[in-house]
């Protein structure tokens, strides 16, 4: 049995639109912009409104929330926050957990996550 050569001339970028690589390229999540949606949230005069505020972003895109969701999650998550002996070392250990887990995430986002956390559980 006679095998014909491998057709070797595909080329992503040459479909109709832009290409394979281009529409790949805009479905893909860049963390960055849910870290610097997260580091501008400033209305802390009513904290309880961190996760909507932030999720609802016209910044983010479907990725983008599902990453920030899996974040608000670990600044959550239970066993931090009843390990601890006070609101403080909760936030702690809440940015030191999320740093850990996330790299992409900024200092500043970890600290305003955490933060928002530890009004969850006061």
């Amino acid at each position: 049995m006679r095998r014909s050569a491998p057709n070797n001339s595909f080329n992503p970028t040459a479909t109709s639109g832009g290409g394979l690589i281009q529409a790949l390229g805009a479905a893909m999540s860049n963390p960055a912009s849910a870290a610097k949606v997260v580091e501008s949230f400033d209305s802390w005069d009513t904290p309880w409104e961190f996760f909507t505020s932030v999720s609802a972003s016209q910044a983010l895109n479907d990725e983008d929330r599902r990453l920030l969701e899996e974040a608000w999650a670990s600044a959550c998550n239970r066993s931090i926050w009843i390990s601890t002996d006070n609101l403080a070392s909760g936030v702690v250990a809440a940015e030191t957990a999320l740093s850990e887990s996330f790299p992409w995430l900024s200092p500043l986002a970890c600290q305003q996550l955490a933060r928002a956390a530890a009004y969850q559980w006061r």
